[in-house]
């Protein structure tokens, strides 16, 4: 069958198995197992997985349910192999801002590009003489 059956703007069959299936122009339940466009709105119940190299979306909110945000994931080297991950806010015409994980430094930066500064911590009990310092 090798389609993807879309009805009422929800995926409700997909089977890859067999031969491909080539949509024509006048047939829009069916999306080329290829490649095609979605336009209005699109529900998938169930995971979906993108195998490539890139994720890009252009949309104005972004919500992430899970705790944790991983970024650098399936690093095979001691560290990160690129040197800097992180994340940067685009601000226009105004020069962007960091928040990185620089590894030739081990520790986390924050600022302007160009113009990083590191972060500062402390130690989880701080002591001086008895005194927290």
């Amino acid at each position: 069958m090798n389609q993807i059956q879309i009805s009422q703007s929800q995926i409700t069959d997909l089977d890859l198995s067999g031969e491909y299936y080539n949509k024509t122009e006048s047939d829009n339940r069916f999306l080329n197992v290829t490649g095609d466009t979605i336009t209005g709105d699109l529900t998938i119940g169930g995971n979906l997985t993108v195998n490539g190299s890139q994720f890009i979306t252009n949309t104005e909110t972004v919500e992430i349910e899970d705790n944790l945000l991983v970024i650098n994931k399936n690093e095979v080297g001691s560290g990160v192999t690129n040197g800097l991950a992180g994340i940067e806010v685009e601000r226009g015409t105004a020069t962007n801002y960091q928040f990185l994980f620089d590894e030739s430094s081990d520790n986390f930066k924050v600022g302007q590009i160009e113009s990083l500064q590191a972060v500062a911590t402390r130690e989880d009990s701080p002591l001086n003489g008895g005194f927290a310092y």
